[in-house]
């Protein structure tokens, strides 16, 4: 790892804002999760263990398996490497868990605008609209040409 030498370094400002991106996301994400936290205290120590420990960790554990095997794209690194069912599962359980959340943020965000409306009917009325809009573009990739 330490021995690689990249053919085209990229400039740092990219290596900047790919770090500050993903710290970005992280704190504008913690409140809505560090509401489940028992105290504030345990909020801290989430968000600390996290940005000290998890983003390196997941810094790594993105980097490592490209550099070994020679590609940036994480499901053909999972391929190269012999993984296919588990890049295949990798894809759908992020999607899922991505999109959950991002359900779950805009019913808080609908509870706020409408409180008097149920979290149930703010969550199917956004899971349709999404669906909807959505659509065409999904369907397009599944589609042969």
């Amino acid at each position: 790892m330490w021995a690689f030498q990249p053919a085209q370094p990229l400039p740092l400002g990219i290596g900047i804002s790919m770090v500050a991106g993903g710290l970005i996301v992280g704190a504008s994400l913690s409140p809505d999760i560090c509401r489940f936290a028992l105290s504030p205290r345990r909020a801290a120590w989430g968000c600390a263990l996290a940005y000290g420990l998890g983003f390196l960790a997941v810094l790594m554990l993105a980097g490592l398996p490209s550099l070994a095997a020679g590609e940036r794209d994480v499901v053909k690194i999972m391929l190269a490497l012999g993984l296919g069912l588990p890049a295949m599962l990798t894809v759908v359980l992020a999607a899922w868990s991505n999109n959950s959340f991002n359900l779950y943020s805009v019913t808080l965000v609908g509870r706020t605008l409408r409180p008097s409306t149920p979290q149930w009917q703010l969550a199917l009325a956004a899971g349709v609209l999404g669906t909807t809009i959505g659509w065409p573009a999904s369907a397009s990739c599944w589609c042969p040409t």
